[in-house]
Protein backbone atom coordinates (compact mmCIF):
# COMPACT_ATOMS: atom_id res chain seq x y z
CA UNK A 1 0.00 0.00 0.00
CA UNK A 2 3.01 2.35 0.85
CA UNK A 3 3.81 2.28 -3.29
CA UNK A 4 0.25 4.15 -4.02
CA UNK A 5 1.39 7.77 -1.53
CA UNK A 6 3.68 10.40 -1.77
CA UNK A 7 4.67 12.55 0.84
CA UNK A 8 3.86 16.17 0.88
CA UNK A 9 4.32 19.06 3.76
CA UNK A 10 1.09 18.24 4.71
CA UNK A 11 1.17 14.52 4.98
CA UNK A 12 0.59 11.80 2.99
CA UNK A 13 -1.41 11.69 0.10
CA UNK A 14 -2.57 9.34 -2.38
CA UNK A 15 -0.42 9.77 -5.97
CA UNK A 16 -2.20 10.97 -8.62
CA UNK A 17 -4.29 13.10 -5.58
CA UNK A 18 -4.12 16.53 -6.11
CA UNK A 19 -2.70 19.23 -3.90
CA UNK A 20 -4.37 20.92 -1.33
CA UNK A 21 -6.24 24.56 -3.11
CA UNK A 22 -4.28 27.58 -1.75
CA UNK A 23 -6.27 29.62 0.48
CA UNK A 24 -8.07 32.48 -1.06
CA UNK A 25 -6.52 36.12 0.21
CA UNK A 26 -7.91 39.17 -0.89
CA UNK A 27 -6.06 42.27 -1.17
CA UNK A 28 -7.81 45.35 -0.41
CA UNK A 29 -5.35 48.32 -1.75
CA UNK A 30 -6.31 51.52 -3.45
CA UNK A 31 -2.81 52.13 -4.35
CA UNK A 32 -1.99 49.96 -7.69
CA UNK A 33 1.16 49.61 -7.16
CA UNK A 34 1.37 48.26 -4.20
CA UNK A 35 -1.64 45.88 -4.54
CA UNK A 36 0.18 44.40 -7.38
CA UNK A 37 3.22 44.26 -5.34
CA UNK A 38 1.40 42.26 -2.50
CA UNK A 39 0.20 39.98 -4.90
CA UNK A 40 3.50 39.18 -6.48
CA UNK A 41 4.62 38.67 -2.78
CA UNK A 42 2.11 36.04 -1.83
CA UNK A 43 0.72 34.36 -4.49
CA UNK A 44 3.07 31.91 -4.38
CA UNK A 45 1.31 30.88 -0.66
CA UNK A 46 -2.30 32.16 -1.42
CA UNK A 47 -4.81 32.40 -4.18
CA UNK A 48 -4.74 36.32 -4.59
CA UNK A 49 -8.29 37.92 -5.11
CA UNK A 50 -7.74 41.90 -5.18
CA UNK A 51 -10.06 44.97 -4.83
CA UNK A 52 -9.60 48.75 -4.83
CA UNK A 53 -12.49 49.90 -2.96
CA UNK A 54 -14.78 49.15 -0.21
CA UNK A 55 -17.29 48.62 -2.32
CA UNK A 56 -15.58 46.27 -4.89
CA UNK A 57 -13.84 44.56 -1.41
CA UNK A 58 -17.41 43.55 -0.11
CA UNK A 59 -18.82 42.14 -3.57
CA UNK A 60 -15.44 39.77 -3.88
CA UNK A 61 -15.36 38.89 -0.41
CA UNK A 62 -19.56 38.27 -1.10
CA UNK A 63 -18.37 35.90 -4.14
CA UNK A 64 -14.85 34.03 -3.14
CA UNK A 65 -15.25 33.74 0.39
CA UNK A 66 -11.48 34.38 1.10
CA UNK A 67 -9.93 32.79 4.22
CA UNK A 68 -7.87 36.38 4.57
CA UNK A 69 -8.31 40.03 4.07
CA UNK A 70 -5.31 42.47 3.98
CA UNK A 71 -7.42 45.79 4.34
CA UNK A 72 -5.48 49.65 3.84
CA UNK A 73 -7.58 51.79 5.84
CA UNK A 74 -6.83 54.91 3.25
CA UNK A 75 -9.53 54.10 0.58
CA UNK A 76 -11.10 55.69 -2.13
CA UNK A 77 -12.59 57.89 -2.47
CA UNK A 78 -11.54 58.97 0.82
CA UNK A 79 -8.10 57.68 0.40
CA UNK A 80 -6.48 60.34 3.13
CA UNK A 81 -8.38 59.92 6.00
CA UNK A 82 -9.68 56.27 7.30
CA UNK A 83 -13.27 55.95 7.50
CA UNK A 84 -13.70 54.05 4.26
CA UNK A 85 -11.08 51.30 5.94
CA UNK A 86 -12.98 50.90 8.71
CA UNK A 87 -16.14 50.65 7.26
CA UNK A 88 -14.86 48.10 5.13
CA UNK A 89 -13.32 46.64 8.08
CA UNK A 90 -17.04 46.31 9.58
CA UNK A 91 -18.97 45.26 6.77
CA UNK A 92 -16.83 41.92 6.21
CA UNK A 93 -17.22 41.37 9.25
CA UNK A 94 -20.86 41.68 9.47
CA UNK A 95 -20.94 39.14 6.37
CA UNK A 96 -19.12 36.98 8.24
CA UNK A 97 -17.75 37.40 12.25
CA UNK A 98 -14.89 34.87 11.94
CA UNK A 99 -13.23 36.75 8.91
CA UNK A 100 -9.19 36.91 9.44
CA UNK A 101 -8.55 40.56 8.36
CA UNK A 102 -5.07 42.39 8.83
CA UNK A 103 -4.70 45.84 8.22
CA UNK A 104 -1.99 46.77 6.74
CA UNK A 105 -1.79 50.70 6.10
CA UNK A 106 0.01 54.10 6.06
CA UNK A 107 -1.69 55.65 8.74
CA UNK A 108 0.17 54.28 11.95
CA UNK A 109 -1.09 56.32 14.65
CA UNK A 110 -1.69 54.05 17.71
CA UNK A 111 -5.39 55.19 18.10
CA UNK A 112 -6.10 53.70 14.47
CA UNK A 113 -4.45 50.32 15.47
CA UNK A 114 -6.22 50.20 18.67
CA UNK A 115 -9.53 50.91 16.88
CA UNK A 116 -8.94 48.55 14.46
CA UNK A 117 -8.04 45.83 16.60
CA UNK A 118 -10.77 46.28 19.04
CA UNK A 119 -13.33 46.41 16.28
CA UNK A 120 -12.26 42.74 14.96
CA UNK A 121 -9.24 42.92 13.26
CA UNK A 122 -6.69 40.12 13.35
CA UNK A 123 -3.45 42.43 12.75
CA UNK A 124 -2.01 45.53 12.35
CA UNK A 125 0.43 46.59 10.27
CA UNK A 126 2.37 49.79 9.13
CA UNK A 127 4.04 50.49 5.68
CA UNK A 128 6.07 50.21 4.81
CA UNK A 129 6.42 46.83 6.77
CA UNK A 130 7.50 43.95 6.65
CA UNK A 131 7.32 41.31 4.39
CA UNK A 132 8.01 38.21 6.37
CA UNK A 133 6.80 39.16 9.42
CA UNK A 134 3.35 39.66 7.24
CA UNK A 135 3.58 36.20 5.97
CA UNK A 136 3.81 34.74 9.61
CA UNK A 137 0.98 36.95 10.71
CA UNK A 138 -1.40 35.65 7.85
CA UNK A 139 0.39 31.98 7.95
CA UNK A 140 -0.87 32.22 11.62
CA UNK A 141 -4.27 33.27 10.59
CA UNK A 142 -5.15 30.72 8.48
CA UNK A 143 -4.28 27.90 10.63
Amino acid sequence: MADHLTHSPGGFNPIGAQSPRKPKLLIVEDNDTLRTQMRWALAEEYEVCEAADRETALEVFRKERPALVLLDLGLSPAAQGVEEGFLALGAILDIDSTAKIVVVTGRAEREYRRNALAKGAYGFFSKPYDLEELKIVLRRAHY
